[in-house]
């Protein structure tokens, strides 16, 4: 009888340490600032998620990217997104993760075409804002100004109060050569943030022209 109630005590312990035990969250991970860990979780997730609970596996998709992204493992990044798009080629969190993979490794070509299709995918998606900006980095490199200017100009239409996209506005407008419309976005930068030296420099050069 002793053995019994024994082998039953045992059985509920068993069974109270197995479902006291917290799942893994990779998200959670991730926003901890515990990238490595958060890439080991999800690259686990995605081996045993069958393809068929698609929306699950492409969550664990999106926290290993960003995760690689924040470990600069761009290369990474871009042979998972391409395994991520083979299952579902328009979730815009990978096309975005995949532009800003090729942004940084420096391919501003290929960068553009993600982004661009990230613009169409989720034209108010969470990251737009910042895919507009680094568009208008994009095309500073490769002297389009103009393109430059719409860029940021539609990265401040989403998120106003950044205050470095002002000066970034402002030195594509300069390059353009249209020094009316520089001053005033160097001046909105300063309005937001009064010791932005750049900003304040880039007044007084134009001001010399």
């Amino acid at each position: 009888m002793k053995n019994k109630i024994l082998v039953i005590v045992l059985l509920i312990t068993a069974i109270i340490n197995i479902n006291g035990q917290e799942k893994k969250d990779a998200l959670k991970t991730f926003r901890e600032g515990r990238y490595k860990e958060a890439i080991n979780i999800t690259l686990e997730e995605i081996s045993t998620i069958p393809d068929t609970s698609l929306r699950t596996k492409m969550d664990s998709y999106t926290v290993l990217l960003w995760s690689l992204i924040v470990e600069r493992r761009y290369d990474d990044v871009i042979v998972y997104g391409n395994a991520a798009r083979k299952l579902s080629p328009y979730d815009s969190r990978i096309t975005e993760a995949m532009g800003e993979a090729y942004y940084y490794k420096g391919n501003g070509n290929s960068a553009l075409t993600y982004f661009e299709q990230y613009a169409i995918q989720a034209p108010l998606g969470d990251r737009i804002a910042k895919v507009y900006n680094y568009m208008g980095e994009i095309y500073i490199t490769q002297a389009k100004y103009n393109h430059a200017d719409i860029a940021f100009s539609t990265a401040l239409y989403h998120a106003p109060s950044v205050t470095r996209w002002w000066y970034r506005l402002g030195y594509s407008r300069e390059l353009a050569k249209d020094f009316d419309g520089a001053q005033t976005a160097y001046n909105k930068a300063l309005e937001l943030n009064p010791s932005f030296a750049e900003a304040t420099r880039a007044l007084n050069r134009i001001r010399n022209n």
